[in-house]
Formats: C-alpha cells, sequence, structure tokens
C-alpha cells in the first residue's frame, strides 16, 4: 500500500525518519526513480544530524543529477510547529 501511494502522490512529506532503514529506502527510491515527474519532498526532521546527501543517496539521487533543491526541502525545526513554518506554506500551496 505504501508503493501504491507513493507511485501516485505528487508531494511526499517524511517527518522523524532517519533514512537508516534499508527496506524503507529501497521502497521510496524505487517509487522515486520509476517517476518521471519527481515528487516535492518535504522531510522535517530535529537538527542538523540528518545529511542532505543521505537524503538524497535514500532517493537514488546522485551527484550527476544535480541539485535537489527542486524536489527536496529539508526543514530542521522538528514536527512541533513544522505547519507554522515557510517550507511547509511553500510545500502545501496548490501546484500551480
Amino acid at each position: 500500500m505504501f508503493a501504491v501511494q507513493l507511485a501516485t502522490a505528487s508531494r511526499w512529506l517524511i517527518i522523524g525518519y532517519s533514512f537508516r532503514d534499508d527496506p524503507v529506502n529501497e521502497v521510496l527510491r524505487k517509487a522515486f526513480m520509476d517517476r518521471v515527474n519527481k515528487p516535492q519532498v518535504l522531510v522535517v526532521t530535529y537538527g542538523e544530524e540528518l545529511e542532505r546527501l543521505g537524503v538524497e543517496r535514500a532517493f537514488g539521487w546522485g551527484k550527476e543529477d544535480g541539485k535537489s533543491d527542486g524536489w527536496l526541502t529539508i526543514n530542521r525545526g522538528g514536527a512541533d510547529g513544522a505547519e507554522n513554518t515557510s517550507d511547509w506554506k511553500k510545500f502545501v500551496e496548490p501546484l500551480g
């Protein structure tokens, strides 16, 4: 069910995930790489421990793919109050 929803959702919200679970990363990577139009991804974490490179690798994004800024946003303020941030507002505003 998780993979089916990833295949059709235009936005992926990931909160509090460390990207250290290989089976989950494989589902994310396959769903992401199978898509021509990449989803907008907002990762909400707390602090600086989670590295952007690690998130990109989990999705199968490599140096040869260029910058991930067009599809990936990492908010480091934690889940509490994330809905009040500019990252959240940008993520939820209607596609246009």
